[in-house]
């Protein structure tokens, strides 16, 4: 999951550390296509933690942002645009 900018700026640490540890937060394990959200409640994170998904009505929203745009291929995986970032 990536929020967009302004929301990132606004809800993201500056100090490396504590930013390395919130970033953990929006990594999901393996490829979880849009598509997939519709078929589960929950997913688990890099940092341990849950990912609360609610789908319905050809919308989803993951730890309460809204996807935006789904399925955008980076180089290690797939980010789903989300709006706003989670909170710290």
């Amino acid at each position: 999951l990536w929020p967009l900018d302004e929301s990132f700026e606004a809800a993201a640490p500056t100090d490396e550390t504590a930013l390395a540890t919130y970033l953990r937060r929006f990594v999901v394990v393996g490829d979880v296509f849009e598509r997939a959200l519709f078929g589960v409640t929950e997913l688990p994170t890099l940092d341990g933690g849950v990912l609360e998904v609610i789908a319905g009505n050809g919308r989803a929203t993951v730890g309460g942002a809204r996807v935006l745009f789904g399925d955008q291929r980076a180089r290690n995986g797939f980010v789903h645009v989300v709006h706003p970032a989670l909170p710290r």
